[in-house]
């Protein structure tokens, strides 16, 4: 995945919503099916609610037509239950887009307690704690807008278990620090913690594996020259064997399944490779994967240039669907949220969509935030014909400039000091300031929704960029910690 290609342009909706603020006006955003379909209690619903002397009820009405229009930048709405109730979601909805931050406050035991911090919340935003709360009252307290804001709901809930079983974590690696043996190794920077692929359920390997105009199929590797710069050469079979070998001792008997990407030259290349020389492509990838192993094949063409390169793309993908299906293997597609235009019948080849929501910003530069990345990212692709099984959420274990700047800093780095709850850098980096990151509970709540909402799972970019699973602010521990609550019998293995 060539995540250094800035992407600027937002989609229409981000944007029409970017440019609305008030109190007037229609939200948008996915429902919550437990919410929505009435599987689950809104513990909020018409419940007493207030700030200071004004009638907040407008924001616990369950009519997301209507808001409770505040009267400056900060404030606190309280809702009285009236009685002790027990919750593990709290989904809130803006109208208008001026919240900078917040947090929730809970009433237990006669004291206030903060259980959640956050600084957007836009059209939705699902907060996801990781363990069950019992309180009376709740505060949601504004701390920071950019102008008077306005709630159109609060909704409090025990989310229902979800049964599914074979919710994925599909988790990218860089191929040739699995070959050099970088990987292996917990003082390098780019350390794949054994415990990650206990949440893990796919390693997908990343870039080594290419094709040429004529459906050959090429190993490479990156490697640094006596200049100290890196540079491309080719790999053998045997290298990528014993590399491949290595990972599959390191998982053990873990039911982790491995995906080949196949990376694909430039646009042109790529379509006579499809078209001209389809036939021969389609035999070779089926004997390269056969003959490692795989468990299925992923392609990561960034990105056809019109209309004649995304049917020659469809029809290769009908043809060497069958194929795949006849050997066991899967088809994973990997897709930025815009400008995909895929015949419906290839629509449905694919077992799985691996959605890139990052490196697209919002408005103040925060690239990969809830709403443009998760649920305006899943509605993009739902309009296309995908089905939610299908889609993965793209989480990045990087962060990004809030400037836009061309720098991808690791989570793991230790010169960045992010907390439980803190998706921007407490210091600016010299030469590059601020960045924005997914915390712990920005991955908590992308990974709840997508439980919530019948998804087929994440997809993490990439795993080897977090931190130790065992710190508290491991990417991987927060997936997997939200598995276990919000899934039946917490095993995300089949």
């Amino acid at each position: 995945m060539k995540i250094r290609k800035i992407i600027a342009a937002l989609s229409a909706a981000a944007i029409a919503c970017a440019a609305f603020s008030g109190c007037a006006g229609p939200a948008t955003g996915g429902d919550v099916l437990s919410i929505q379909e009435g599987k689950t209690e809104n513990l909020a619903l018409n419940a007493p609610a207030a700030m200071g002397e004004r009638d907040a009820a407008k924001a616990v009405d369950g009519d997301r037509s209507t808001a409770f229009c505040a009267r400056s930048e900060k404030g606190t709405i309280e809702i009285d239950f009236g009685r002790e109730v027990t919750f593990d979601t709290i989904v809130l909805r803006e109208k208008g887009w001026n919240i900078r931050q917040y947090h929730i406050d809970v009433l237990i035991g006669g004291e206030w307690e903060t259980i959640y911090i956050g600084d957007r919340i836009e059209d939705l935003r699902y907060c996801a704690l990781e363990q069950a709360v019992t309180a009376s009252g709740l505060r949601l307290i504004v701390d920071s807008s950019n102008q008077v804001f306005s709630i159109s709901e609060i909704e409090v809930a025990m989310a229902p278990k979800s049964n599914n079983q074979g919710f994925r974590v599909s988790a990218y690696v860089r191929t040739d620090l699995m070959v050099d043996g970088s990987l292996y190794d917990p003082d390098g920077g780019v350390y794949l913690d054994s415990k990650f692929l206990d949440v893990a359920t796919e390693l997908n390997f990343l870039g080594c594996v290419n094709l040429d105009g004529d459906g050959n199929i090429v190993l490479t590797r990156t490697q640094v020259n006596d200049a100290g710069e890196e540079e491309s050469a080719l790999m053998t079979d045997d290298e990528f064997a014993a590399a491949l070998e290595r990972m599959r001792t390191y998982i053990g008997d873990r039911h982790v399944q491995l995906t080949m990407t196949i990376g694909t030259p430039d646009p042109d290349t790529t379509y006579r490779a499809m078209t001209e020389s389809r036939d021969a492509l389609i035999a070779n990838i089926m004997d390269f994967a056969g003959r490692f192993g795989f468990d299925g094949i992923s392609f990561d063409w960034e990105r056809p240039q019109n209309q004649d390169q995304f049917n020659a793309f469809s029809d290769f993908l009908i043809e060497l669907k069958p194929r795949l299906t006849e050997a066991g293997m899967r088809l994973t597609l990997a897709w930025a949220s815009w400008g995909v235009n895929m015949k419906p019948e290839a629509v449905k080849t694919a077992d799985a969509i691996e959605i890139m929501s990052y490196d697209l910003f919002d408005q103040y530069g925060n690239q990969a935030s809830f709403l443009e990345s998760t649920v305006q990212a899943v509605d993009y692709f739902l309009s296309l014909g995908y089905d939610k099984s299908q889609l993965n959420i793209g989480i990045p274990y990087y962060g990004r400039p809030v400037d836009g700047g061309a720098y991808w800093p690791s989570y793991s780095d230790a010169q960045y000091q992010l907390g439980r709850y803190d998706d921007t850098d407490s210091e600016f980096v010299a030469d590059y300031g601020q960045s924005y990151f997914n915390s712990y509970q920005t991955v908590m709540d992308k990974t709840a929704y997508a439980i919530s909402e019948g998804l087929g799972g994440v997809m993490v970019f990439r795993l080897e960029l977090d931190r130790p699973y065992d710190d508290p602010v491991s990417l991987t521990k927060a997936i997997g910690n939200t598995i276990a609550h919000r899934i039946e019998g917490g095993d995300i293995h089949e």
